[in-house]
């Protein structure tokens, strides 16, 4: 059993494509994070990862033509989901080179997970009551590859699909676009120390 920590960067991109691009005219962006974890052997892994996607835009009106308009308050929202994520690398036992050493061979990985999602949304010129600050649970798939550069050092690229079900469409922007998901598509890239 060994312990491994990384720091991820990323790329999001959002379910609830409308809802977000009416408020904050995109619906992806960049991520960044961290988290640690507990490798089990050769082929079982178990990680934990927190990220944070975050933008500026303003709070909307929808009507019922599906005009957006702007209501001229600047808007900050951020999203910061952790992940417990449970999978398994693709590994076999350790192929020498001519040298003796081992081989660079890229690992394949898959896996899944649940976690939480915290969604906030503030306006420096709204009421307390105007701004939201919530979680909800989500579940997740991911599958990637390791790049081990050394025993300890190494680098992996992945996709990460979470589901956030029911964490928006109650009201507002999200109620007239019939958006209840607030998961999507995550590219990350991780840089992993393992001990």
């Amino acid at each position: 059993m060994r312990a491994r920590v990384f720091g991820l960067a990323g790329f999001q991109s959002f379910t609830a494509a409308d809802s977000l691009s009416a408020v904050l005219d995109t619906s992806s962006g960049p991520v960044f994070g961290g988290g640690g974890g507990m490798l089990f052997g050769r082929n079982l892994f178990v990680d934990v990862s927190v990220s944070r996607f975050a933008a500026e835009g303003s709070r909307v009106f929808v009507t019922d033509t599906g005009e957006v308009i702007d209501l001229g308050i600047p808007t900050q929202v951020t999203m910061m989901p952790m992940d417990v994520s449970i999978g398994w690398r693709f590994v076999g036992a350790p192929k020498l080179g001519p040298t003796g050493k081992p081989r660079f061979r890229p690992v394949p990985f898959a896996g899944g997970g649940f976690g939480l999602q915290n969604y906030e949304e503030t306006s420096e010129f709204a009421s307390s009551s105007d701004d939201s600050s919530e979680s909800h649970g989500s579940y997740h798939v991911l599958g990637g590859v390791e790049l081990p550069f050394s025993r300890r050092l190494g680098l992996s690229a992945d996709v990460l699909y979470r589901w956030v079900p029911d964490a928006i469409g109650s009201g507002g922007v999200s109620a007239y676009y019939d958006e209840t998901d607030l998961g999507g598509a995550q590219v990350r890239v991780r840089l992993l120390f393992t001990f």
